[in-house]
C-alpha cells in the first residue's frame, strides 16, 4: 500500500503534474525548482546548496529520471 500525500501543481504554461506533497505545503503555495531558489519546504534544488539539518525528499540519481531516494 501507498501512503504518500500528493499535490496537483500548476505550472505556469498550463501543465499540470503531480508530485509527492512534502510536509507544510499548503493549497496555493508556490514552489520553484531553480539553484537560485529560495531555501524553503518544497522548493526543488542540488543537494550541494541544501543547508545541512534541512529536511530533504524526493532525491533523483540522474536529472530527469525522477525521485528515486528518499520518498
Amino acid at each position: 500500500n501507498r501512503t504518500a500525500n500528493i499535490a496537483l501543481l500548476n505550472y505556469i504554461d498550463g501543465e499540470k503534474r503531480y508530485i509527492l506533497c512534502p510536509d507544510n505545503l499548503k493549497i496555493g503555495d508556490t514552489i520553484i525548482c531553480s539553484q537560485n531558489a529560495e531555501v524553503k519546504y518544497g522548493n526543488a534544488m542540488p543537494l550541494s546548496i541544501i543547508p545541512i539539518g534541512l529536511p530533504i525528499h524526493n532525491i533523483e540519481l540522474k536529472i530527469g529520471k525522477g525521485a528515486q531516494l528518499a520518498r
